[in-house]
């Protein structure tokens, strides 16, 4: 009997692993997924839910791009010891308006959002912090105030902490 030894040019595969992702929060979106040395792995559009298979069994950074007013906070997904779903949830980014009063003690003001739906509307004494809003466009209406000249309406647009100063002059200096 005669034995013979067989050889084989076959490699050792690589262990890869599959990325779930599912998307809360909105119904579509750009994401990336970047790998420990910072390359791209994955850039594109997701629809509710998606595969991303063949990865290497690495330590992976997720990223959403932001949807409309909506953000994601960045994910690290590990995909050392296999497959893994990770969820990205995307929230509503909030803004804060600072309404500042200058001329007169306080001031009636009243601020809509791009809707017109009133957000605060009493008076302000020199420093009034909106918290919590949407970003967005708002109308500032400042109030009449006896013996000052009301100043005009102003439209901003609110991204992060905006402020808006409100100048009221005296009737009497005016020519």
């Amino acid at each position: 009997m005669s034995l013979s030894a067989c050889s084989t040019d076959t490699k050792p595969q690589a262990l890869t692993s599959a990325l779930t992702v599912k998307l809360d929060g909105v119904t579509q979106a750009n994401l990336t997924l970047k790998n420990a040395s910072d390359k791209v792995v994955f850039d594109g559009l997701i629809e509710q839910e998606k595969v991303i298979r063949d990865l290497p069994r690495d330590v992976y950074t997720l990223t959403g791009a932001a949807v409309d007013t909506r953000v994601a906070q960045m994910r690290i997904v590990d995909l050392r010891q296999g497959d893994q779903s990770a969820t990205v949830s995307y929230v509503e980014q909030r803004a804060q308006l600072i309404l500042q009063v200058y001329g007169v003690a306080q001031a009636p003001i009243t601020v809509r959002d791009e809707k017109g739906v009133v957000v605060f509307d009493g008076p302000v004494m020199a420093t009034q912090n909106i918290p919590t809003l949407s970003y967005g466009t708002y109308t500032i209406t400042p109030g009449t105030v006896s013996g000052q000249t009301t100043p005009s309406v102003q439209t901003v647009r609110v991204n992060g902490a905006t402020t808006v100063t409100i100048n009221y002059v005296s009737a009497r200096s005016l020519p």
